[in-house]
């Protein structure tokens, strides 16, 4: 039994569906940890000042608009931002882990009170939830379109 391009579309959509959720909720625990990060610096946490933490505040808002630009831009070159991009999570997902870290050794009672460093993680875990899915939902569809 052969299957089409229609048929393919409609198995994947569960997969595509869940990465539109898991976005959603990565914009909303961006929001989260980017509010808990500004109210610790004006609490007067010095110890959570570090280049990753301005790297975790601002990425994520870059990648979005860039990625939003490419939706409305149909270019050669979007294939190259879009690869940069991707580097850019992968970047991303060390130094939310590395800064959390260096939170916990450091002992920085002020940012390690609540569930901010544990959300921050989960913030981290999902661009890698996010590209399995991705990564399954395609090879499930070239499987089928092989058939």
């Amino acid at each position: 039994m052969k299957i089409k391009p229609l048929q393919a579309t409609k198995l994947i959509a569960p997969f595509v569906s869940i990465v539109l959720l898991l976005g959603v909720a990565q914009i909303a625990l961006y929001i989260y940890c980017v509010i808990w990060l500004y109210n610790l610096k004006a609490k007067g946490c010095k110890c959570i000042e570090d280049w990753r933490k301005e790297f975790i505040m601002w990425y994520p808002l870059a990648a979005w608009t860039v990625g939003l630009l490419l939706g409305f831009m149909a270019q050669i070159s979007a294939r190259i931002t879009s690869a940069a991009v991707s580097v850019g999570w992968l970047a991303f997902v060390v130094f939310v882990f590395q800064y959390v870290a260096k939170l916990r050794s450091q002992q920085c009672e002020c940012a390690l009170k609540g569930p901010g460093d544990e959300l921050l993680q989960v913030l981290g875990v999902i661009p890698i939830v996010g590209w399995t899915l991705s990564i399954l939902a395609l090879l499930g569809v070239v499987a089928l379109l092989k058939k």
